[in-house]
């Protein structure tokens, strides 16, 4: 018969120890948290890229409800800079930009926000500017006066 001597656990390895964590679920939590802020922060900067204070109307309406998609808006702030797509773009790059928009997505209105303090020349230019890029109806987007 053989006899066997009892084994001794190794220092260190055998054992498991009891404080052991298993890092997964934080790990996934961590990058859900960051992916969420990342989009988060990209949200928050198309909003922020425009300071504009429409101005007010008394006839201005709720916006209407679209079938699909709401039409891209384009903002001009008070100095009458071009914002598409949460870039600020010059006049020229603002046509490339639009007509390859129209093209491919097959857009035939857009909504203009400009501010209020905005020389209303300006916002003629930019409607020439969206018209000359395909755009065919060019919405002005407008806040209900307070009374």
């Amino acid at each position: 018969m053989l006899h066997r001597r009892p084994t001794r656990p190794r220092r260190g390895r055998s054992r498991a120890f009891a404080g052991d964590l298993n890092l997964t679920p934080l790990i996934d939590i961590l990058f859900n948290l960051i992916f969420f802020f990342i989009l988060a922060t990209e949200i928050q900067d198309r909003e922020r890229f425009r300071d504009i204070a429409l101005p007010p109307s008394s006839s201005a309406s709720a916006e209407k409800p679209y079938e699909d998609e709401p039409p891209p808006e384009v903002a001009l702030d008070r100095d009458g800079q071009i914002y598409f797509d949460g870039e600020a773009l010059s006049d020229s790059e603002f046509i490339d930009r639009m007509t390859q928009f129209v093209r491919d997505r097959k857009v035939d209105e857009i909504i203009l926000s400009s501010d209020a303090g905005l020389n209303w020349g300006r916002i003629v230019e930019v409607t020439d500017l969206c018209q000359q890029a395909g755009v065919r109806e060019v919405i002005s987007r407008l806040r209900r006066a307070q009374n």
